[in-house]
């Protein structure tokens, strides 16, 4: 069934829906996004938590897609970059859903202090996972918001509230899964480690067997067990991380073709511009074009 929120919930929400994207909430980590218009497609790399208030999105991540809409908790729990656009919105109805920022060392801390042992499971999702927002999830990301209204209770409570919201996820369906990916010393956990060095160091050449190395693991494992937690190789992990960066800098930076080649790491902008257009399905030029396009048409 559907989870209808309330009333008092949409209200808080639209208190911070003060323009289109991502509006600070004054709480570390927490955001809300407000969208008045479908078809806004907007990318990203974090690990993140989301609860759907109202709307709907599509989300596409290593050739999945998953559609999601009020009452969801989204949650990203690897750093695999992924594209969404907003499938149901109206300036009368905005999509709205707050978005919590997951932080590795909270996951990693309660985890170590939980007396629960640890098995290694292949899991059947990929790095999303799309589940129910049960009330124990919903009332963490609530009490966490409602500190913005009390300044003096925020320094003390802010960090436990934050912990309590990283501790439901545990709690859930998904407990078991994140468990294998944030427990120290896990084959997924090293192979998490490993895709963190790879964003840290994407401009610049790193060699797999380097990271395998690192892992403790034999080149042909590491490659083997990176594939079946990130859904492809090193290299194309690393590739993903460089073009997604290239498009922010072209269509967020304005920066040139040649400029946001020779920053993500490409010695040949003729061969950027091929890997773009194979990746993206349009070359650098025409995202440009599109981008200046409706540009010039939200001035007029």
């Amino acid at each position: 069934m559907q989870r209808i929120f309330s009333p008092e919930l949409r209200a808080k929400a639209m208190r911070y829906a003060l323009k289109e994207g991502y509006n600070d909430t004054g709480i570390d980590g927490l955001s809300l996004v407000a969208n008045t218009h479908a078809g806004e497609r907007r990318s990203f790399v974090a690990l993140f938590a989301s609860i759907i208030i109202q709307g709907e999105k599509r989300t596409e991540v290593g050739g999945r897609t998953y559609i999601y809409g009020e009452g969801k908790c989204v949650v990203n729990c690897i750093n695999r970059p992924s594209e969404t656009v907003i499938v149901k919105a109206s300036p009368e109805r905005p999509f709205l859903s707050f978005v919590l920022r997951l932080d590795p060392e909270i996951l990693s801390s309660i985890i170590s202090e939980t007396p629960q042992a640890f098995t290694e499971t292949q899991p059947d999702a990929g790095p999303v996972f799309v589940i129910d927002c049960t009330d124990d999830m919903c009332g963490a990301f609530e009490r966490l918001l409602d500190l913005a209204d009390h300044p003096k209770e925020r320094e003390v409570l802010e960090p436990m509230l934050r912990r309590e919201a990283h501790a439901r996820l545990l709690l859930s369906e998904l407990g078991p899964w994140i468990r294998t990916l944030y427990a120290t010393g896990t084959r997924s956990e090293r192979i998490v480690r490993a895709m963190s060095v790879i964003r840290e160091r994407f401009r610049e050449p790193i060699e797999a067997d380097e990271l395998a190395e690192t892992a403790h693991m034999s080149p042909a494992t590491f490659r083997r067990h990176f594939r079946a937690l990130a859904g492809c190789s090193p290299v194309q992990y690393q590739k993903t991380l460089r073009l997604f960066e290239a498009r922010r800098l072209i269509t967020v930076g304005a920066k040139s073709v040649t400029l946001a080649a020779a920053e993500t790491g490409y010695a040949s902008a003729s061969q950027f511009s091929a890997d773009f257009r194979r990746f993206f399905g349009e070359t650098p030029r025409e995202v440009i074009r599109r981008e200046q396009a409706a540009s010039d048409a939200d001035a007029a």
